[in-house]
């Protein structure tokens, strides 16, 4: 793709090379020459490299660059088009753009700082008030910087050079802007030897909102992309949507002086403790545990969402009996006005789909629980085959649980322990799923649960078995008609499968299989 520069008051004129030959310089001027060197003296190709881009000369047919004559970065030195061999990899023979920087969906900048060489960033705000210009680490390597705030004639407003106790933030400009005139931002490295990238963002003051910490090695890359689509919502809000990063990054300070996770929108999408005792964030080495004992003050949170199993179900603290809690209960406890959670297992469409759905309705003015309502009903409108969303227990897909700060522990949402809820949940699944001639199949032991759907209940059982279930079956299984039923003891919450046909008892797995074509089974209750 050619490029041309063009100064913005003279758009008839571009920059452009005298000639082809070694050591030409660049001029400004208007194209008055028709033949080919003319026609490619203001055309440029800009490529990204090693540091930052180089330029070549379409009048060279690309095969110069420029670069400042003899090498020199020293100030007035003049323009050239030599060929050389390094443009890709020497510091000197390379560009950085600086764009306008405004609050958006792109807040941070990547910018590479060399030693005390100043870079210029022109800067509007998007409205008045308190904003903050701060630059924070990128990578490994620590590069501290030197920043200033100036008019457009280089008066300089406001400056920073260090913040104290952060090894993760260099410099920082808080400024209150009372009006949206132009200003610029320099920056530099604090000395010669503070080389590298850093991130330079403006954000307002106090706004942030923060998506939460995916899992690494589940192959969920996709889960960042769709946090990142809740952006056009907010084009006035900080937002930060992390990834292959530990706990520690909510627990970072942010700086308005509270814990990230303590920000007015938080959401966590990744995986959840079978136990419910909390959720696993995953590095590039390993997971590490944040559980509800490490929830901080959620004092101005506006709603903290756990997308992740078992969000919202109530388990034991001391793991068998006592006090009960969860996720969910233990944000609004903390202080938030609102959290929610799954009760059971959820799983990654949900994951995506129903932050985004309900940023989208909270944008367009819904009050949270109405927001909430909706997403919940477009996403089972979306995934239409909602009943084989249910997972290892209790996984009441059509109703997540909202918290409101102030509501005591929910009851329904578990009994503390997690085996007995599980049996319970099934059974209430099994018999459930009988009332709309549906049958529900806990397959725990293949991890793969799912429903039949099953025609009138015209069956009855005739068999001489020994067994004597509650429901019983006929099914269609390899060419011949056999007899299936199952008990649901109410008492003790387990699920029994036999074959009365060959008078067995069978397992999950066996029953589903010998159920042969759903449709041709018929459901009889004694």
């Amino acid at each position: 793709m050619y490029y041309t520069i063009t100064p913005i008051n003279s758009p008839d004129s571009t920059l452009r090379l005298e000639n082809n030959n070694e050591n030409a310089t660049l001029k400004l001027g208007k194209d008055s020459n028709t033949s080919l060197e003319g026609f490619l003296s203001n055309k440029f190709i800009i490529e990204k490299s090693k540091y930052g881009y180089t330029i070549s000369s379409g009048v060279s047919t690309f095969g110069k660059y420029i670069i400042p004559k003899d090498g020199s970065v020293s100030s007035n030195n003049t323009l050239v088009q030599k060929t050389i061999s390094d443009a890709t990899t020497n510091k000197n023979y390379q560009w950085l753009f600086c764009k306008t920087d405004t609050l958006g969906n792109d807040l941070k900048n990547k910018i590479y700082i060399n030693g005390t060489n100043t870079q210029y960033f022109n800067l509007t705000p998007p409205s008045t008030g308190d904003f903050i210009i701060e630059t924070e680490k990128c990578g490994s390597v620590i590069v501290d910087t030197y920043l200033e705030l100036c008019d457009q004639n280089n008066n300089v407003l406001a400056s920073s050079d260090d913040i104290f106790g952060s090894s993760n933030r260099y410099s920082r400009i808080t400024y209150n802007f009372s009006n949206l005139n132009n200003l610029k931002v320099r920056v530099r490295g604090y000395n010669s030897r503070a080389v590298g990238c850093v991130y330079l963002t403006l954000r307002p003051k106090n706004a942030l909102y923060f998506a939460g910490v995916y899992d690494f090695d589940k192959n969920n890359n996709d889960r960042p992309s769709s946090l990142n689509n809740v952006k056009p919502y907010f084009p006035n809000y900080y937002i930060e949507v992390q990834g292959n990063r530990g706990k520690s990054a909510i627990l970072e300070e942010a700086p308005n002086g509270k814990k990230k996770i303590n920000c007015e929108y938080f959401v966590f999408s990744g995986h959840g403790y079978s136990n419910a005792a909390g959720v696993e964030f995953y590095n590039s080495t390993s997971p590490e545990g944040f559980t509800y004992n490490d929830i901080p003050n959620m004092n101005g949170t506006k709603i903290a969402i756990w997308m992740t199993c078992h969000g919202a179900r109530n388990y034991f603290k001391n793991g068998i009996s006592g006090d009960k809690t969860s996720m969910a209960y233990e944000s609004v406890k903390n202080g938030a006005n609102y959290s929610l959670g799954y009760v059971g297992t959820i799983y990654d469409t949900t994951q995506r789909s129903f932050p985004e759905n309900f940023f989208e309705a909270l944008n367009n003015g819904m009050s949270i629980p109405d927001a909430v309502d909706q997403a919940t009903q477009w996403v089972k409108d979306d995934n239409w085959w909602w009943w084989t969303f249910f997972g290892q227990f209790a996984d009441d897909f059509k109703n997540p649980i909202l918290y409101k700060n102030g509501d005591s522990l929910k009851a329904e949402c578990g009994d503390g322990n997690y085996d007995d809820d599980k049996k319970k949940s099934n059974t209430a699944k099994i018999v459930g799923s009988l009332s709309s001639n549906k049958l529900y199949v806990d397959n725990t032991s293949q991890n793969q649960n799912s429903v039949m759907e099953l025609s009138n209940i015209t069956s009855y059982n005739t068999n001489n078995s020994s067994y004597n279930p509650q429901y019983v079956f006929k099914a269609n299984y390899l060419g011949a008609e056999i007899e299936l039923g199952f008990d649901c003891n109410p008492e003790t919450s387990n699920v029994t499968y036999y074959n009365l046909t060959y008078n067995s008892v069978i397992t999950s797995v066996e029953f589903e299989t010998m159920m042969g074509n759903p449709s041709q089974s018929v459901l009889f209750s004694i």
